[in-house]
């Protein structure tokens, strides 16, 4: 009787590691992605690497398992109609202005939805368990960042752009991290204090990147995090061992380097300080600095679009005296480029991802619009990550609320 117990156990240990090493096979490519995202080695609006490595990771998982299947839902099927849209307005704009600038947007929304169908893929495979890599992948990222931006600081600069091409995509950065770790951090067995110091980390990086938006939307993720940090129960013994160790070795740290660290310290929070004080004062602080005119100039593209990638400059069929090149806005850019169609698919995909049950679900999409407001964000492939992922947790809590196997719906 001992000899079977002792073989069921194993049996299931092997398969319990088995599925462990399938899942960090499938999901490798999103690992090696999320940490290679924040490494810029081509203009802005072009593929990075990160994006050739994720590209080619999805087409070696699609055919080791000879395809992967995701299952349909109403966020997949509104997905559908907001790629479909975005492809014939944009197709039919370059075949009849003969011209090629809409091709590239398209191509990144082709290929941002393949990121999100391949998640749901995993999702619908291993589970829960997926949520965990995406916590471990963006923490262990956000430290990586954050040492080696500080190691290589330009004090003279008021603004780190660490290895982004400017700060903006800096800030964008650690705030999809913030909200990917709020989402998530209820899924994973870590310490308050390794997930406090994660969120400092990333908001700090937020402060390095000084941008007006990035700051705002951090404040609205961490107030609920932090809420819901303290009202979990006492410190276990493990936690406190670990403080007793780790507190010896900040103190003899801190007494080598006080000064050097109060000085770094009180030069960023001066900055932020700065930052925020000029909010409402720089020339870009204002709907028609951000492109918004553009929209009042000429209503008639609310209906249809005037499609992306092409600006004023180079599309005879409109001008804006106010601001070139695209409009700063994510939903401003879904308005004048794709139509009412356009923004309401997206709308719908944002409601669709949110939990209304949860106030750091509520908190990390509205942050994530908040910031999209002022800034056209949607070829970053991290914030189609975070939607998915935000995705995946609401159906997941709707179905342990329930205590049934709702899925993605």
């Amino acid at each position: 009787m001992e000899i079977v117990q002792t073989r069921g156990v194993e049996d299931l240990l092997h398969r319990k590691n088995l599925s462990q090493r399938l899942l960090l096979k499938d999901a490798f490519p999103i690992i090696l992605y999320l940490f290679l995202s924040p490494f810029y080695l081509f203009p802005s609006g072009l593929p990075q690497i990160s994006d050739f490595v994720l590209v080619l990771g999805i087409v070696f998982v699609i055919w080791r398992r000879r395809g992967i299947v995701w299952r349909t839902s109403s966020f997949v099927k509104v997905l559908y109609v907001f790629l479909f849209n975005i492809i014939m307005v944009n197709l039919l704009t370059a075949f009849f202005l003969q011209t090629t600038g809409p091709i590239l947007p398209t191509l990144y929304y082709i290929y941002n939805s393949i990121v999100v169908f391949f998640i749901l893929g995993l999702s619908a495979i291993h589970g829960s368990s997926l949520n965990r890599v995406f916590f471990w992948s963006v923490a262990v990222s956000s430290l990586a960042q954050f040492a080696m931006v500080v190691a290589r600081m330009d004090f003279t600069s008021f603004r780190q752009v660490g290895f982004f091409n400017n700060p903006n995509q800096l800030g964008y950065y650690s705030l999809i991290n913030l909200a990917i770790i709020a989402v998530t951090n209820r899924e994973v067995k870590t310490s308050r204090g390794f997930l406090a110091v994660i969120i400092v980390v990333n908001v700090f990086l937020v402060m390095l990147s000084n941008s007006k938006a990035a700051l705002i939307s951090s404040v609205i993720i961490v107030v609920p995090v932090f809420l819901q940090l303290f009202r979990r129960g006492r410190f276990r013994r493990t936690q406190l061992t670990f403080l007793i160790v780790l507190l010896p070795v900040l103190i003899i740290v801190l007494m080598i380097y006080s000064s050097s660290i109060l000085s770094f310290t009180e030069t960023v929070f001066q900055n932020t300080q700065r930052r925020l004080s000029m909010i409402g004062m720089d020339s870009d602080d204002n709907l028609t600095g951000r492109g918004y005119g553009r929209i009042a100039l000429y209503p008639e593209f609310i209906l249809f679009g005037a499609a992306e990638g092409i600006g004023p400059e180079k599309d005879p069929r409109y001008d804006d005296p106010y601001m070139g090149g695209e409009i700063h806005s994510t939903f401003g850019t879904l308005l004048f480029s794709y139509g009412f169609i356009g923004l309401a698919a997206f709308v719908a995909l944002l409601i669709f991802v949110t939990d209304f049950g949860s106030l750091v679900s509520i908190a990390s999409v509205g942050a994530i619009s908040l910031y999209s407001l002022t800034h056209q964000g949607l070829r970053f492939t991290n914030v189609w990550i975070f939607l998915t992922v935000a995705l995946i947790m609401k159906s997941m809590g709707k179905g342990n609320r329930k205590n049934q196997n709702a899925f993605l719906d």
